[in-house]
């Protein structure tokens, strides 16, 4: 099911109004809960020039989205090589359907669609476009598969049409920089726009728990840079806006607020010629030792695969430098090299690799 653009698509990560606002907040935050690199202060916070967003005019993106040859490498091949953003990125959920084949509408489809979205930049946008079809193709049949396609259509238009509000907003803030006002503004804005590509139920199920987060964020955002409030009264007004907000929206706050100082920290200690044991000692004591755990074996499985590739190259570069053995005797042993060393799915990666070195290297 090939998909028609009616509006230009957003080309950059994932950078809309939330993930902006959450700098903003850094900016702002009091000096009572420093951050481990010190962030500017509130008024510098408030004349940070604005960053425009790319977009795409409709008939060049006509022509990206209909090209006929869109990736080189075999289908199986293709799909998994995966760009760097996601290699070591966990999987999105499983998606589902009811008893009668329709597709069960809630947060998971969003999460997909994002998930192959952080490669914006990486690769062009229609190999995104073909991964998500492939993975919603995986697991759905119809009607749910063309009621998924038909939102990721809607999904990317919406997508982009945040960046042309961004761009406006950019156009109206020039040099006069932020403003929580402004971005609530933008946030409004956004949310009216919704009518105009989904259904009331599915902008329920994909921005329900956002919009509440974001309200809650400024409301923060709102106390944070009022300078009217002494420390105590500022305090007394964060108390009161988490009671009047779910419990999982202040736990969702304080968590991206301690896992962004921990990875901060992270970087500084490696920086500074920490071992893996001091930092595994830091992650314990900050996020507990099951974090701790997952992200210890999530860098060693890291590791693990860039020591694996630095041994495989190593080793390649010894055979394809011989002489002693025909070409096709230097072919196997470089399957058996690689059949010794990774599993089915990184022996297509690898070898795609392998075939984009050498491209690179060609006279």
């Amino acid at each position: 099911m090939s998909l028609r653009f009616r509006w230009p698509v957003l080309l950059l990560s994932i950078t809309g109004a939330s993930a902006l606002l959450l700098v903003l907040l850094l900016w702002i935050k009091p000096a009572s809960a420093p951050l481990p690199l010190a962030p500017p202060s509130a008024p510098e916070a408030a004349h940070v020039a604005p960053i425009a967003q790319k977009t795409l005019p409709r008939a060049a993106l006509s022509s990206l989205v209909d090209a006929q040859e869109t990736q080189r490498l075999p289908p199986a091949e293709f799909f998994a090589v995966l760009p760097g953003t996601l290699v070591d990125t966990p999987p999105p959920a499983p998606l589902a359907m009811d008893a009668q084949g329709n597709l069960v509408l809630d947060m998971r489809l969003r999460r997909l669609f994002e998930h192959y979205l952080m490669a914006i930049g990486e690769e062009p946008l229609e190999h995104i476009v073909l991964r998500i079809q492939h993975a919603l193709s995986a697991q759905l049949v119809e009607p749910a598969l063309a009621q998924a396609n038909a939102l990721l259509e809607s999904y990317l238009q919406y997508r982009n049409h945040l960046g042309e509000l961004n761009n406006q907003y950019t156009q109206q803030a020039g040099a006069a920089g932020t403003s929580v006002d402004a971005w609530y503004a933008l946030k409004r804005a956004a949310r009216e726009s919704r009518s105009a590509f989904f259904s009331s139920e599915a902008s329920q199920a994909f921005f329900a728990r956002e919009d509440a987060y974001d309200d809650y964020m400024l409301a923060r955002a709102r106390v944070l840079s009022d300078s009217t409030l002494d420390a105590a009264a500022r305090r007394e007004q964060l108390q009161l806006i988490d009671l009047d907000t779910a419990p999982e929206l202040v736990r969702s706050q304080q968590e991206a607020t301690a896992i962004s100082r921990v990875a901060q920290q992270v970087a500084q200690l490696r920086a500074t010629g920490a071992d893996e044991s001091a930092v595994y000692r830091y992650r314990e004591q900050t996020l507990g030792p099951a974090a701790a755990q997952r992200l210890a074996a999530l860098d060693e499985q890291r590791r693990g695969w860039q020591d694996r590739l630095a041994s495989y190259r190593e080793q390649l570069a010894m055979i394809e430098a011989s002489t002693q053995y025909p070409e096709v005797e230097r072919e196997r042993m470089i399957a058996q090299l690689r059949s010794a060393l990774f599993t089915e799915r990184e022996i297509l990666r690898v070898a795609a690799l392998d075939r984009q070195r050498q491209g690179s290297v060609a006279p």
